[in-house]
């Protein structure tokens, strides 16, 4: 079970690094209200996502241990950080979808 803090910590990680993200769920956005590509778009953000996670394991490995130190698993941080950029795309579409 994630307590207080570690929600904290997984908040904290994602706000860090959420510039690219929400730059790609921007342009995902973009996607859907002129094309209505879903499979596309999920296959965008998914291959987007894996690029960014390789970024941050590559060139930031070492910033990780922070969370690390905070006792936040490397599943739960990188899952945290999935769900609430997946979660941003969710409503972002469906907000779309409603104005269209």
């Amino acid at each position: 079970m994630v307590n207080r803090g570690q929600l904290k910590a997984i908040w904290a990680f994602y706000k860090h690094y959420s510039v690219s993200s929400i730059l790609f769920t921007l342009f995902c956005a973009w996607l859907f209200w002129e094309y209505d590509a879903l499979f596309q778009i999920m296959f965008i953000k998914l291959a987007t996502g894996w690029l960014i996670w390789y970024f941050i394991i590559s060139f930031h490995s070492q910033k990780l241990f922070y969370y690390y130190n905070l006792h936040v698993h490397k599943r739960t941080l990188w899952g945290g950080y999935f769900f609430i950029d997946f979660f941003v795309l969710f409503f972002i579409l469906v907000t779309i979808r409603f104005l269209k």
